[in-house]
């Protein structure tokens, strides 16, 4: 009986790490000059989803293009020593299929503001995020195909300064923190109303690099 355990075990074992190589080399057979090109396709994407809202009625019409917003908190006359509040989620849409969601949550001068690109069919290609909390402003973009991470990009900010570092993480240059944070974020981007959670952690982790 021991012994037809431990087979059974031995072969769950084996089926997985054999799906684990498939997979990995399946990601692996991209080269650096393909990841380039989808990176530029990404860009031009999000360039041509920025430009939408300013073509004609017609071609907004043709194609069933609107725009929803939920207003998760706000307060315009503000907080005693800290000022107005607000949080808010904004849907973009064409042909009846989610391209861009943007999460903006600020309280004062103080927030994060995000936004998720999204491809013809509704998976997550490109996300940035601005936060402006406390001193450690930054910048982060990150870069997907077919929901695996091909590109990851922190950029700090500070005012008055124009030299700092930007970071960019290439294929061979990933640890778990990256693909940790790039699968949060597919998970996030799912969500796509009540995700939002304040609890949840931030990129304290990447400046202990």
């Amino acid at each position: 009986m021991m012994k037809k355990i431990i087979f059974s075990l031995l072969c769950i074992l084996f089926a997985f790490s054999n799906l684990l190589s498939q997979s990995d080399s399946t990601f692996q057979e991209l080269t650096d000059k393909e990841i380039d090109e989808i990176i530029l396709n990404i860009r031009d994407r999000y360039k041509q989803i920025n430009k939408i809202k300013s073509d004609s009625v017609d071609y907004l019409n043709e194609i069933d293009y609107h725009v929803t917003q939920i207003n998760w908190a706000d307060t315009t006359e503000g907080f005693p020593g800290v000022g107005h509040k607000h949080s808010f989620f904004k849907f973009y849409w064409a042909n009846g299929k989610l391209i861009k969601l943007v999460h903006s949550n600020a309280i004062s001068v103080y927030g994060v503001y995000k936004e998720y690109i999204f491809d013809e069919n509704q998976n997550l290609i490109f996300y940035f995020e601005k936060n402006f909390v406390g001193v450690e402003e930054y910048e982060e973009r990150i870069y997907y195909n077919k929901s695996q991470l091909i590109h990851y990009q922190i950029k700090p900010l500070s005012l008055g300064d124009k030299n700092l570092e930007i970071k960019d993480y290439s294929l061979k240059d990933f640890n778990e923190k990256h693909f940790a944070r790039a699968q949060y974020i597919l998970k996030e981007s799912d969500w796509r109303i009540y995700w939002f959670d304040h609890s949840a952690p931030g990129l304290d982790m990447f400046y202990n690099e």
